[in-house]
């Protein structure tokens, strides 16, 4: 099943329709094909997870983990790790994201961008990238990956007030949870720019989360 989603700005944060529809101010569901949303809610699950708004929750990803026996999250694992909740600003991160001079040493990637990838804050994914998630997708059951694959723009990592403030159409690593009002409380979250949800990008889910 093939199906697109547009980020919208919705107050201060953006929403992500996953149901083959636009997305609305007032929701924001979490569904994916190929699958997502690990079982401690990070929303990062390996090649085999399943969405958390489509049914069964699985573990992190083969080779990840969704905390360590202590409680403190792990950093993700290298590879391609396919994320619902992208663009919704409402989810903590989970496992930590690996940082390398000052920016995650990942890339956001996007399949079947309506469009192309020359959209405000888009570029071509590497080879690299589309291998990456090529190989998960066909290892969670899908038969293909729709084109064209797109890299969006990360900001530094910092804050969610720096990440909200900026005037690039970008995702961001941040320190803490995307909304800075939110009464969760998170160790990191990964988090969309106001610029880039007003762009209204549609593409086909899920997300991925692309890390050396």
């Amino acid at each position: 099943m093939n199906m697109k989603c547009s980020v919208r700005l919705g107050l201060v944060v953006a929403l992500l329709s996953a149901c083959g529809g636009t997305s609305s101010p007032s929701q924001g569901a979490q569904a994916g094909a190929g699958g997502a949303g690990d079982a401690g809610g990070s929303g990062i699950a390996g090649a085999g997870g399943r969405s958390s708004g489509g049914g069964s929750a699985s573990g992190a990803s083969a080779g990840g983990s969704a905390g360590s026996a202590g409680g403190l999250p792990m950093t993700v694992s290298a590879g391609a790790h396919a994320v619902v909740h992208f663009g919704l600003n409402d989810e903590c991160g989970g496992e930590a994201l690996p940082v390398m001079n000052g920016q995650a040493n990942c890339r956001a990637v996007l399949t079947g961008v309506t469009g192309g990838c020359t959209t405000a804050g888009l570029s071509a994914a590497t080879s690299a990238d589309l291998s990456a998630v090529t190989a998960a997708a066909l290892a969670a059951g899908a038969s293909s990956v729709a084109q064209p694959v797109c890299q969006v723009t990360q900001l530094p990592v910092g804050s969610s007030a720096a990440c909200a403030a900026s005037s690039a159409a970008a995702w961001c690593y941040v320190n803490g949870a995307c909304d800075a009002t939110s009464t969760k409380t998170c160790a990191d979250a990964i988090c969309v720019t106001p610029m880039f949800a007003a762009a209204k990008v549609m593409y086909q889910l899920p997300a991925w989360i692309v890390c050396d």
